[in-house]
Order: C-alpha cells, then structure tokens, then sequence
C-alpha cells in the first residue's frame, strides 16, 4: 500500500509512515495470546468449545511460554475436507 501511495497518491505517505512505525512498536502476541486463551477457556467452561456434546468449535491452546512479542505459538489442527 505504501508502495503504491508514493506512485499514486504520495501526499498519504507521512501518515502510512506513522501508521506502520505505530504498528510496529506497540503490537505485541503476547497480548494477542492471552486473549485467545481466555476465549478458549470461557467457551471451554460454557460448553461451546472443546469435547463436550454441545461443542460446536475447537479453539487452539496458545502454549504462553513459547510466545513473543512477534511471535505467537499455538496448537496445530489437522484439518480433513
């Protein structure tokens, strides 16, 4: 986008600058991660998630101590169409 801002519209490139540089140093995973895991565990407790006969998904468990902030580290689903 920034790429083609500065052929086609160059006047929006200072504020996609701030934007991505924003971006860059205030999104962390591991936030991320802890929000997956307590989603997963409150549809877990509620019986929408998980191996109970109400279930209708499976939600991934983050495995926290592999996580960084750019990276975030999750159950692998096998998935059969």
């Amino acid at each position: 986008m920034k790429m083609f801002c500065q052929v086609a519209q160059p006047v929006h490139v200072p504020a996609l600058e701030q934007t991505e540089k924003h971006f860059m140093s205030e999104f962390d995973y591991r936030q991320e991660a802890e929000q997956q895991e307590r989603i997963r565990q409150n549809l877990t407790k509620a019986g929408i998630a998980g191996d109970g006969p109400l279930s209708i998904c499976e939600i991934p468990k983050v495995y926290m101590d592999l996580c960084t902030k750019r990276v975030v580290v999750m159950e692998y689903f096998e998935v059969n169409f």
